[in-house]
C-alpha cells in the first residue's frame, strides 16, 4: 500500500463552491430588500343594514325604472337590495340562492320566516319578470315595493333605550 501525497489543489472547486454558497446564503439573509410594511387604512365603519335597505329601496322608489320600461332592472335592483340586506341582517348566504332554495332557507329565522308570503310574491314576480319576461301590471310593481318596506320594517332590529334599559324600536 502506497500513500499518497496530500494535494490541496485538487480540492479547490469543492472549496470554492462552499465559499460562494455561503456568501449567496449571507446576501439572502442581510442585503436583500425585504417588502415594506404597507399599513392597512382604518376600516370605515359600513352602514347598518337596515337603513342601507330602507335608503337603497328610497333611491329605487324615486328612480322610477319600472315607469321607463325597464321592468327587468327595477326588479333586478329590488331582489338585490332585499337579498343584500337578508345576508347582512340574517347571516343567511341569499345572493347565490334561488328563489326557492332562499324561502326554504328562511325558516330557521322566525322574524324572516313571519314575512315568508310577502317575500315569496316579491320573488315570484321578479322572476316572472326577469326570466319569463311577463310584464306585471302597475299595481304589482308598487305592491312589490311596498311589501319590500313592509319587510325590512318588520325585521328591524331591536335596540336597547339608554335611560330607561326597555327594547324600543327604531
Amino acid at each position: 500500500i502506497r500513500s499518497v501525497p496530500l494535494d490541496l489543489w485538487a480540492y479547490w472547486p469543492y472549496a470554492l463552491g462552499i465559499l460562494v454558497l455561503a456568501l449567496l446564503i449571507l446576501w439572502l439573509v442581510f442585503f436583500r430588500k425585504r417588502p415594506e410594511k404597507v399599513e392597512k387604512a382604518p376600516e370605515v365603519p359600513r352602514e347598518p343594514p337596515y337603513e342601507e335597505a330602507v335608503r337603497s329601496l328610497k333611491a329605487l322608489e324615486t328612480e322610477k325604472l319600472w315607469q321607463h320600461q325597464q321592468v327587468k332592472a327595477y326588479y333586478t335592483r329590488l331582489t338585490d337590495i332585499l337579498r343584500r340586506y337578508i345576508e347582512r341582517q340574517f347571516s343567511v348566504n341569499a345572493m347565490e340562492q334561488t328563489s326557492d332554495e332562499l324561502l326554504a332557507n328562511i325558516r330557521p329565522v322566525t322574524k324572516l320566516n313571519q314575512q315568508r308570503d310577502n317575500l315569496r310574491y316579491i320573488l315570484e314576480t321578479a322572476d316572472l319578470a326577469k326570466f319569463a319576461k311577463l310584464e306585471p301590471q302597475p299595481a304589482a310593481h308598487e305592491a312589490s315595493l311596498k311589501k319590500a318596506y313592509e319587510l325590512v320594517e318588520w325585521t328591524r332590529p331591536r335596540q336597547e333605550a339608554p335611560e330607561t334599559g326597555k327594547e324600543t324600536k327604531t
